[in-house]
């Protein structure tokens, strides 16, 4: 099987590890809603906010936003227009 990207999860020990991803696994991570984790690994890896915002408008959040989450992100490289895009990610959810 030739594999279309590896991307690296952490177990629940704490341990990384390389999961190698084919089209279809990868296509459908693309549609999975987004946990902070994944957004805050998104943003240490110097991947843009606007592209981080897109993300979220695409796929969603899986998880309940509060102020501390908000704080969290903005110190990790946040910019308004992502913080934007969570507020609207929850009161979409919320409709």
């Amino acid at each position: 099987m030739q594999y279309l990207t590896t991307d690296y999860r952490t177990c629940a020990a704490g341990q990384t590890h390389a999961v190698h991803l084919s089209a279809t696994d990868f296509y459908h991570g693309l549609l999975r809603a987004l946990a902070k984790a994944d957004i805050l690994r998104l943003l240490s890896g110097a991947v843009p906010s606007a592209r981080v915002a897109s993300l979220v408008k695409e796929r969603g959040i899986k998880f309940a936003l509060t102020a501390d989450d908000l704080a969290d992100i903005r110190a990790a490289g946040g910019g308004d227009d992502l913080i934007d895009a969570l507020r609207q990610s929850v009161n979409s959810a919320r409709q």
